[in-house]
């Protein structure tokens, strides 16, 4: 298939995803949006049995640490997701499905019920209970544990647990998406809470066996796992190979059966080369460009302003990304029902240099950029670096390894601009809670803005599609003008994998399932 063809296609299927999914997570319905949830699919859809193989996938760095509970960053996600297991999970459509849990009744905005499955165990062999789900809300939510995931539920006042598979969840007040930040949640057990980030202890169909520093992390079948007939190999191994030249040869050698995260630059190749083929993942993510708003001068909204005005993010994607891609300016993708499109901007260097000047920099100024060394971060950085010469912006280009990256970034703050990214499932609140909101778990920028804030609130809070696009549509407008973050594009995800290799299931929010994995004779 011609390149510009494939590209079509792909925009196509995106769009219907983006449609599908902000109409599933955005819902006005009196019931709960897990109520119309569909149950998992049954082994007897799957095309093998369980097999004896240990599928090896190539990811381009080792995790900080194995808690999910904790950060759910991409290298954490891929690696621990399929050792934990979740009372709603997303399917390939976006829509919820129960997983451990076997009802969500919605009892008003601010009460939800929940039932689990009874017989479900953990990795140490004890049955899952009710209290194990308020132990894993109460877990995000302590303070001390430091879980970016907690901006997603600063509305949970608390749990009450009913019954040995029954509680009761209440909210201080409304949330629109609350349902479906369930499925961000891991179930755990208390008793294995402090070693959560060394040797995981989940539910789901895979368990954590060894961590070998440097080379690889390894996982095998959970023999217990309640969905019947999964997960279909028998371990996972993720091999950390930082050197992205290094990785492709080593898969194109047969030393690992996916390649989770292929260069665009590679699809050509893979689809050129037997025994290999290309997996395309439609994505809700965005690529962004993060300001410390804590240091000149980056804390005046007119030199953001000026900076993204002077960005050409479909040169971005044209060199970073071989085209494909899809240019962002807010929270939401266009022509999604929250997409506000008076908050739409392109690229004007006349306007940006004026700001520049109103800002009291006419002739610009120097500044250092970070981005994580991977196959598109990296890119973007030599783009960005090139575009902002334009106005007069000289950046100081910081290529640097993800984990070495996150450190200074996310624990040490210490950067001016950095590239990175983020997925999401189409629900406006999670880049705004996560990223925007004062406080929020990846707002690194240290951005703080009341008048935004409450936007969000009510946004969150509203009962109805229509007037949270008014919340929405404000907020996006006031986004577009102070630029907390700047949104570069987003829309793809290329996996590579040998041909024996089928079952391989990525969702639009980044995540990957591997419980149905299995290798062909």
């Amino acid at each position: 298939m011609r390149k510009e063809t494939l590209k079509r296609l792909c925009s196509l299927i995106l769009c219907l995803v983006l449609a599908i999914g902000t109409v599933l997570t955005t819902g006005c319905a009196k019931t709960a949006p897990a109520e119309n949830a569909t149950e998992p699919e049954t082994a007897a859809e799957a095309p093998t049995e369980p097999t004896d193989d240990t599928i090896t996938v190539a990811i381009d760095t080792e995790p900080t640490h194995l808690a999910l509970s904790v950060s759910p960053d991409y290298i954490t996600v891929w690696v621990t997701k399929n050792i934990n297991d979740f009372l709603v999970q997303y399917d390939p459509e976006m829509k919820l499905q129960f997983s451990v849990a076997k009802r969500i009744d919605r009892i008003d905005d601010k009460t939800y019920e929940f039932e689990i499955r009874p017989g479900v165990l953990f990795h140490n062999g004890r049955e899952v209970k009710a209290d194990d789900v308020k132990f894993s809300l109460d877990y995000i939510m302590d303070p001390n544990n430091g879980s970016s995931t907690a901006s997603y539920f600063t509305s949970l006042d608390r749990v009450e647990v009913t019954g040995d598979y029954t509680g009761v969840i209440y909210l201080k007040e409304p949330y629109a998406p609350f349902v479906s930040r369930l499925s961000m949640v891991p179930i755990i057990p208390k008793e294995c809470a402090d070693t959560l980030k060394t040797s995981p202890v989940g539910c789901g169909p895979f368990k954590f066996k060894a961590w070998n520093k440097d080379q690889d992390i390894e996982l095998v079948r959970f023999d217990d796992y309640w969905k019947e007939g999964y997960p279909k190999a028998a371990g996972l191994t993720f091999k950390f190979i930082k050197e992205y030249n290094t990785m492709h040869n080593a898969f194109l050698a047969g030393e690992v059966d996916i390649l989770l995260w292929s260069s665009f630059t590679d699809i050509a190749i893979w689809d050129g080369t037997e025994g290999v083929h290309p997996q395309a993942t439609n994505l809700f993510d965005s690529f962004i460009l993060v300001y410390n708003t804590q240091v000149e001068p980056f804390n005046n909204p007119l030199v953001r302003k000026a900076i993204a005005l002077a960005l050409n993010k479909q040169e971005l994607i044209d060199l970073t990304s071989q085209g494909y891609g899809k240019v962002l300016d807010q929270p939401v993708y266009p022509g999604t029902y929250f997409y506000n499109d008076a908050a739409s901007y392109t690229q004007d260097i006349e306007a940006a240099k004026a700001l520049l000047a109103q800002a009291g920099y006419p002739d610009g100024f120097t500044c250092s950029l970070k981005v994580p060394n991977t196959v598109q971060e990296g890119g973007c950085g030599d783009v960005i670096q090139a575009q902002l010469k334009k106005i007069g912006i000289d950046c100081q280009l910081e290529k640097m390894e993800v984990s070495v990256f996150i450190d200074a970034v996310w624990t040490k703050k210490n950067f001016e601009m950095c590239v990175t990214g983020d997925g999401s499932e189409g629900e406006p609140d999670t880049w705004l809670s996560r990223w925007i909101k004062t406080g929020a778990g990846n707002n690194v920028g240290s951005y703080s803005n009341p008048e935004l804030d409450a936007l969000i609130a009510q946004g969150a809070a509203a009962s109805t599609d229509e007037a949270r696009k008014e919340a929405y549509d404000k907020a996006f407008l006031l986004m577009r003008d102070e630029q907390p973050i700047t949104f570069l594009f987003g829309g793809y995800l290329y996996s590579a994998l040998q041909d024996n290799v089928q079952g391989l299931q990525g969702y639009a929010n980044w995540w990957f399932d591997f419980d149905g994995v299995y290798k062909t004779k």
